[in-house]
């Protein structure tokens, strides 16, 4: 399959080149562990101060790996800005040595040949691109690096790609989570179930989730944490303060009969998220190192 990037010169000439997608890797990432530290946000994509800011935050709580929840490269996901967006912050966690040259991350993943840097796709990432090919190209993931599964530690993790194709994705996580072993499952991808944002709940993503302890999202652009009061987990929580803009948090949300609820919109931030064999830790800090919120699960 082909990108077909086109331009028109400064003399008004037409001109198109092709990119080809290339293949998933096949690299298969099962990382033993005692205990793990992760960091979990979307919505960050943009080059900005801010997006500094919170890259900044991540580094100086020295996660074992990062996970994204979308909208990794605004505005349109293209393959000129993956480099400015992603790469300059985070290249220390991205070993994508199946990328072109130069786009290759040359950071402390590449010296370890080891990555720690798992995205999921956003909205943003799909426009004005054929089949996300720059994305795809960048990133060297796991299984076809649309959707696919990981184990770092005593947690198994799920990437969903929110956008497309749900049904059969649903079909793959019920099998994968079946299998599971792990003390904790968590899944993650960009459009939440249940929101108190301005995009609100997406219904097409309010699965089962049967299994799951944690289920992580972006898409709108704050911090909650929703708890149903009929069935502890999953706990669903959106982490989208990730640099690209902050929205507010709607106080007449459809969802505060039916969940135990914290919502938080003043500043940009990350989850972070410390696992053992028994806990579960989970907390938003915000980039000016303030504990937003902080939640436990345990088994």
């Amino acid at each position: 399959m082909r990108l077909f990037i086109c331009y028109i010169s400064a003399i008004f000439l037409f001109s198109c080149t092709t990119v080809d997608l290339i293949d998933p890797s096949g690299i298969n990432v099962h990382i033993d562990a005692d205990d793990i530290r992760f960091a979990a946000f979307g919505d960050y994509g943009d080059g900005s101060n801010n997006e500094a800011k919170v890259a900044e935050l991540v580094h100086s709580l020295s996660p074992d790996f990062v996970i994204t929840l979308g909208d990794n490269n605004y505005p349109n996901g293209s393959t000129y800005t993956l480099n400015e967006h992603i790469g300059k912050f985070y290249c220390d966690y991205i070993y994508n040595f199946d990328a072109s040259i130069e786009q290759q991350c040359k950071g402390q993943a590449f010296e370890e040949r080891l990555n720690r840097f798992f995205p999921s796709l956003g909205n943003h990432d799909y426009e004005n691109t054929t089949n996300r090919i720059p994305y795809l190209n960048y990133f060297t993931l796991p299984g076809n690096e649309i959707y696919y599964d990981f184990i770092w530690g005593p947690v198994h993790f799920y990437a969903i790609d929110s956008n497309y194709d749900l049904e059969s994705q649903r079909i793959w996580l019920t099998k994968k989570i079946a299998e599971a072993v792990e003390p904790f499952n968590v899944v993650f991808f960009h459009h939440p179930p249940y929101s108190s944002g301005n995009h609100g709940n997406n219904v097409r993503m309010q699965w089962d989730f049967e299994g799951v302890d944690l289920v992580l999202n972006g898409h709108d652009h704050i911090y909650e944490r929703n708890i149903s009061i009929t069935k502890p987990l999953p706990v669903y929580i959106i982490s989208g303060l990730g640099g690209k803009s902050k929205r507010l948090c709607y106080k007449n949300s459809k969802n505060q009969n039916t969940f135990n609820s914290i919502c938080y919109d003043e500043n940009y931030g990350t989850l972070i998220v410390e696992a053992s064999q028994d806990v579960m830790d989970i907390k938003f800090i915000s980039v000016e190192n303030e504990m937003i919120d902080h939640y436990i699960i345990e088994k």
